[in-house]
């Protein structure tokens, strides 16, 4: 007797049904992604320091544990080749934003400095620029939790879409091993917290426990891919401009904000575009008054008035043919 045909599934529900298995099948490689990333923290050897960790403030890369011993100068820059590939110990990034040597940072005394090397659109501490575009800054000395930001925000031609982000992140000193102990902690204890946050996002989507479907968990939406190493925190040292992360537990290790030698551009920058805003202002109000002038005029011409000398010669002309073929 022959075995029986498989059952198959009606196609009105194979959609829904394929739609919930790819919504599995994704949640599933985002969990390995996490485990894997907490068992690689976990097996890793301790960083040699002096070390400037760096954590992004806005997903543009992973974190950095750049060593500085021996008193070597690491560069900070754009990718440009194979050998120049972003890494987790170096000072690489894939960022259009970037210069091909944009900065560089070393240790002296006990001391991790950083300096802008003559970049195109420039190095902030805490929101000031170091050097003006094209002229090397003076050392400046960077304390934890500094905010350390290479390059600005690309606008398109809607001023409002961001085309190429700004490389944004925390910075961390590390000069005792106690110091790289702390901050594999917190890495550790964020890269377990981004996990159990995916698994309630998954439960919420197929209707779980935890959440009704489609709707986010713990600010996670469902579905949504891992966010990278974003630490969020409540102490920071530059509390007047909102991040959307930080690195908890150790705000201690700062002190207040700080400001570089030099005054940036920021303020030249934001009173240009004030100024370029108040043209266009100021144009736009000239084009009203020249339009509703000429709707006037062609209000008294089809009223039987005579065409004003100021009139504009295209709406002249429209007169004209209107008289033509009445």
């Amino acid at each position: 007797m022959p075995a029986p045909a498989p059952f198959s599934t009606p196609n009105a529900a194979a959609g829904p049904l394929s739609h919930h298995h790819q919504q599995q099948f994704l949640h599933q490689q985002q969990q390995q992604q996490l485990q894997q990333m907490v068992a690689a923290q976990q097996q890793q050897q301790p960083l040699p320091y002096p070390a400037l960790y760096l954590y992004p403030l806005n997903d543009s890369f992973v974190p950095k544990h750049i060593a500085l011993s021996h008193g070597q100068h690491v560069k900070i820059g754009r990718q440009t080749n194979a050998k120049t590939a972003p890494g987790e110990r170096n000072g690489y990034f894939d960022s259009k934003v970037l210069s091909r040597q944009h900065a560089e940072v070393w240790e002296e005394n006990g001391k991790i400095f950083i300096k802008d090397v003559k970049s195109s659109n420039g190095t902030f501490i805490n929101g000031e620029r170091l050097s003006s575009e094209a002229v090397e800054s003076d050392p400046y000395e960077l304390k934890s939790d500094d905010i350390v930001e290479f390059g600005i925000d690309i606008v398109g031609e809607d001023n409002k879409t961001i085309i190429h982000h700004k490389v944004a992140a925390r910075v961390i000193c590390v000069f005792t091993e106690q110091d790289a102990q702390v901050a594999a902690r917190a890495e550790q204890h964020q890269a377990q917290q981004q996990y159990h946050q995916h698994q309630q996002a998954a439960a919420a989507a197929a209707g779980g426990p935890g959440g009704l479907s489609g709707q986010p968990v713990n600010g996670v939406g469902a579905g949504a891919p891992p966010s990278g190493f974003n630490f969020n925190g409540t102490q920071q040292r530059r509390p007047q401009i909102q991040q959307p992360s930080s690195l908890g537990g150790l705000g201690g290790m700062s002190g207040g904000i700080r400001q570089p030698g030099k005054t940036g551009l920021s303020f030249d920058v934001i009173l240009s575009r004030l100024q370029g805003e108040l043209q266009k202002s100021r144009e736009t109000g000239a084009e009203l008054n020249t339009l509703t002038g000429a709707m006037g005029e062609i209000h008294d011409t089809l009223g039987g008035g005579l065409v004003s000398l100021n009139f504009p010669l295209n709406f002249i002309r429209f007169i004209d043919l209107f008289d033509d073929t009445a």
